[in-house]
């Protein structure tokens, strides 16, 4: 089943600010006492990578300066300010994540020790003593090197809703191709259809035609660490999906790139965010989503390339636009975010968007949850388009709503406002398409991703 993101967004461009042209005479050139010639002319701007949020909101060159010319032209020098370039960002954050990673493996050696018959009071003791965790880790002997694993997986023949996918190394953490279709199943039932932050077919079509375009060998194995935790333990299971989670998580966070802006490693940051949400780390999550934001804001200026790449560049942006529009952030860090496109630009024309629409609602959607499920449950058209779409308009309530109470202009918020805001929602939910909107039916069981708008 495939299940693509397809909301609809405003055909109108976002508006660009032009710089006044300055009529200047040419200087002629001159010459230095030791004869060289020296140009008069006016050099251009220079033109920084780190540019400021205003000149960033209004995607204008910055020349970095504080305040920049920018600003300085506009009279807007009090809002002329930098964040932390994404590079330092990712960089901090790969170090922090080495860290802790390292820290809980020591933690894990030492209640290990613990289990084991001859250390266990010597442990107790330094314990008591208030030993730090690497010096007790140090005197166990342990090293702690996160290292690649030597199992080496090839999905052969393994279907994933309905198409093959051929040899090719995508995870070094497991080679067992069932336990892998369960994972990916797992995912695809309960995390996409929600939180569309891929194009599900370009995603797949790239796994089975062993090609790197849309499909990496981080953003699998963040899948497949989200949907460890989405697996429902079973007395026959043979595999523990907690340690194999764990495992799965290593590998992201061990080769995750300070430098890499790639599109499919902005969407495992925002998967990570996802993981680190539902352990209750909201927090720490945060910081995944900070540099999802930037670093896919930083992508959009590259330019972009075929229909295909443009399509799960827009998928991308809403979905990450939703995580930090649906309150994540402004619930953690108290702030509206810290990068956002608010304008999608549209890929398509508006008949090929309802053709795409309704051909994705027309698929089937079933309540997977363990391997046996695959043909004995029941299955329904699963309305992902059409809740997509809802999502985004709710969406743009809801930005104004944060903008509203994140606002820092004012301390206080008029009566007429909130009214406002409260008879948009309650449009929004009264013109819902009834197809998604009944929720009260008997005997209808509804979508978990539709329940997810109520």
């Amino acid at each position: 089943m495939l299940r693509n993101s397809l909301p609809q967004s405003k055909d109108e461009g976002i508006s660009k600010i032009q710089d006044e042209n300055l009529a200047n005479p040419q200087p002629s050139d001159s010459i230095d006492g030791e004869g060289k010639k020296i140009s008069k002319r006016k050099r251009g701007c220079l033109i920084t990578t780190n540019a400021c949020s205003s000149c960033k909101t209004a995607r204008s060159k910055c020349d970095g300066e504080r305040p920049c010319s920018r600003c300085i032209r506009r009279i807007q020098t009090g809002e002329c300010f930098y964040g932390t370039h994404t590079k330092i960002v990712k960089e901090k954050l790969v170090e922090s994540l080495n860290e802790s990673h390292a820290i809980n493996r020591m933690a894990e050696r030492v209640f290990e020790s613990l289990a084991v018959a001859g250390n266990e009071r010597e442990v107790l003791n330094r314990i008591r003593n208030k030993d730090s965790i690497q010096d007790i880790a140090q005197w166990l002997g342990t090293t702690v090197d996160v290292k690649e694993q030597q199992s080496t997986l090839r999905i052969i023949d393994n279907e994933v809703d309905g198409l093959e996918t051929s040899a090719f190394h995508w995870t070094t953490v497991t080679a067992d191709k069932d336990v892998l279709h369960h994972l990916l199943s797992l995912y695809f039932t309960w995390v996409h259809p929600s939180h569309s932050l891929f194009n599900e077919q370009h995603f797949v079509n790239s796994m089975h035609n062993n090609s790197n375009e849309f499909c990496s060998s981080l953003l699998f194995n963040a899948i497949c660490t989200m949907a460890c935790y989405l697996h429902t333990i079973l007395e026959s299971d043979k595999t523990n999906y907690k340690e194999l989670g764990q495992k799965f998580a290593d590998v992201v966070k061990h080769n995750i790139d300070a430098e890499d802006i790639s599109l499919m490693t902005i969407q495992a940051f925002a998967i990570l965010f996802l993981i680190d949400c539902a352990q209750g780390h909201g927090m720490h999550a945060s910081a995944y989503l900070e540099v999802a934001s930037t670093s896919l804001m930083n992508l959009e200026h590259t330019g972009l390339g075929s229909d295909a790449y443009r399509q799960v560049w827009r998928d991308t942006v809403v979905g990450i636009n939703n995580l930090n529009i649906l309150s994540e952030w402004a619930q953690v860090t108290f702030r509206m975010p810290a990068a956002l496109i608010i304008e999608v630009p549209v890929t398509k024309s508006i008949e090929e968007i309802q053709g795409n629409e309704a051909e994705v609602d027309g698929m089937m959607w079933g309540m997977y949850r363990f391997p046996k499920d695959d043909d004995s449950v029941a299955k329904r058209h699963c309305l992902v388009a059409t809740t997509n779409r809802e999502k985004m308009n709710l969406m743009a309530i809801i930005r104004t709503i944060n903008i509203l109470m994140y606002n820092t202009d004012s301390s206080q918020i008029a009566a007429s406002d909130i009214l406002n805001l409260y008879g948009r929602l309650v449009a929004w939910r009264e013109f819902l398409p009834s197809i998604i909107s009944k929720t009260d039916s008997k005997g209808v069981q509804i979508l978990p991703h539709v329940l997810s708008l109520q």
